[in-house]
């Protein structure tokens, strides 16, 4: 969906960063999920998501002169209501912690390590419709549980 973030970034010592942004997430576009197969026929999956908004939070410190640490926090409410909250998206609140180091080896050559842990909340959520056109939360017969651990690794390389 569209976003808008606003943010911050404030240079509180010559070595220390501070960044914040607040964004909102258009999710409410996204009402009904249109379904067209051959042998299966046509139907609609009703969603009605609402907006979210999301929260980050990070800072940098210059380590030497030539790497950087970095450390962040996001946090982010659900767009699904509780009746609709499937297999299809099954997300809740999160919470995110990241963590970072950079360095330039020399004038062309650096790296960048990044690790980012995600928190999601727990969330009843169903399987299916039960034959209704609008499903229900009592319809809700599972919970849907996640938590990722997600690394990264760029290598940079300038001419």
């Amino acid at each position: 969906p569209a976003q808008l973030s606003m943010g911050l970034t404030l240079q509180a010592t010559d070595k220390l960063r501070l960044l914040g942004d607040v964004g909102i997430q258009y999710w409410s576009v996204w009402e009904t999920l249109p379904l067209n197969f051959e042998l299966l026929g046509e139907k609609t999956i009703v969603e009605n998501y609402r907006n979210t908004t999301s929260w980050r939070l990070g800072a940098e410190y210059l380590v030497g002169s030539k790497s950087t640490a970095r450390l962040g926090i996001i946090a982010h409410n659900a767009a699904a209501p509780d009746q609709t909250v499937t297999p299809n998206l099954p997300e809740a609140a999160r919470t995110e912690f990241t963590a970072g180091f950079g360095s330039r080896i020399n004038e062309r050559f650096g790296f960048d390590l990044a690790y980012q842990y995600i928190d999601q909340a727990d969330r009843q959520g169903r399987s299916g419709d039960g034959g209704m056109e609008v499903p229900t939360a009592a319809l809700n017969n599972g919970v849907y549980t996640f938590q990722a651990n997600l690394v990264g690794i760029t290598l940079t390389y300038s001419f």
